[in-house]
C-alpha cells in the first residue's frame, strides 16, 4: 500500500471518528436536557419564599459525566488500535476546543 492510500484510509478513519464523536456528544446532551425535564416535573414546583424549610441545592454540571465518557472512548480507541494514528491527538484538541468555546 503506497503513502496515499494510507493517508485515504487514515482521513476516512478519522472523519469516522470524529463523526461518532459528535453523535455521542449531541446524544449526551439530549438525554441530559430530557433528564432535567422529566425531573423538574416529577419534582414539582419548588417552595419559595422565608420560612419554607427548603435549602439551595446545588447541582452539578454534566462535565464529569462528558469527561468520563470521553476518557472510555480513549479507551476503547486505544484498544482498538485507532489511537497509534498521529491524527487523533488532534481531533481531541478540535473537540475540546469546541466545547471551550460552546461554554462561553
Amino acid at each position: 500500500m503506497d503513502q496515499k492510500q494510507w493517508e485515504q484510509r487514515l482521513d476516512h478513519a478519522a472523519e469516522r471518528v470524529s463523526g461518532a464523536v459528535t453523535q455521542g456528544v449531541h446524544i449526551l446532551e439530549d438525554a441530559f436536557d430530557k433528564g432535567k425535564g422529566t425531573l423538574k416535573d416529577e419534582l414539582g414546583p419548588a417552595p419559595s419564599g422565608p420560612g419554607t424549610g427548603a435549602a439551595p441545592t446545588s447541582k452539578g454540571s454534566p462535565r464529569f459525566g462528558l469527561a468520563l465518557v470521553g476518557l472510555g472512548i480513549v479507551w476503547l480507541l486505544h484498544s482498538l488500535g485507532i489511537l497509534q494514528q498521529p491524527v487523533f491527538p488532534i481531533l481531541l484538541i478540535i473537540l475540546g476546543v469546541y466545547f471551550i468555546v460552546r461554554a462561553k
